[in-house]
């Protein structure tokens, strides 16, 4: 499990020490539980992994209670987090009267997919900390990273992306992506059902660069 950041304002990421990244998503490209594994098995490289539920909908009290209490024993320098999952966890620690985590994380990393805006809100308004912003899948890990200007950046030559065309919908495109970033099971083309809309274009030198955001 690894960090990629091409933008020096983000290469701080990299000198997390033991208790670097918690992620809160069930699955990620190294990892899946299909049981309830105790605290200690879950902490994997460094990492603890917080979440053992598919749904987040189906998160129950006692599940929105450890994943607190656990946030406080293993105190994360940094939590990686699906904006959806953490934006629900904080509205059922609301609804279950469940007292917020005492410790807070130095950073939070949002991604597997593209924020939206009112999770964004959620999430800040119990977690008013430093966020970097990382579109990714689990099935070709980090590939665009948002900039304080709120545009997304590529990051490495690893993936290649292709943008096509939604029939009816006028600059509206699905994201599709190649990657040779896992030489046993690359991906052409694939189809990640996000959908984003060319905001502008810009001339740098000779070249007419488009930027891309979310379409909502």
């Amino acid at each position: 499990f690894c960090f990629f950041f091409n933008d020096t304002a983000t290469t701080e990421i990299y000198t997390l020490s033991l208790h670097d990244a918690l992620p809160i998503s069930v699955c990620s490209n190294t990892l899946c539980y299909k049981e309830v594994p105790p605290f200690e098995k879950r902490i994997v490289n460094g990492i603890l992994h917080l979440n053992i539920t598919q749904d987040p909908n189906k998160w129950t009290k006692e599940d929105i209670q450890r994943m607190a209490d656990e946030i406080d024993e293993f105190r994360p320098q940094c939590f990686q987090t699906d904006p959806v999952y953490l934006s629900v966890f904080f509205k059922l620690l609301k609804k279950y009267n469940v007292n917020l985590p005492n410790y807070k994380p130095n950073c939070l990393i949002l991604t597997y997919e593209f924020c939206p805006k009112k999770c964004l809100e959620i999430i800040k308004s119990f977690w008013d900390i430093p966020t970097h912003i990382i579109y990714g899948t689990t099935e070709a890990g980090f590939i665009f990273y948002q900039c304080p200007k709120g545009n997304f950046h590529w990051m490495d030559d690893e993936n290649f992306l292709n943008f096509k065309p939604i029939e009816n919908k006028p600059n509206v495109f699905e994201v599709l992506i190649t990657s040779f970033r896992n030489p046993y099971m690359p991906f052409m083309k694939y189809n990640t059902r996000d959908l984003v809309y060319r905001s502008e274009e810009r001339r740098v030198g000779k070249e007419c660069r488009s930027r891309w955001s979310p379409y909502r």
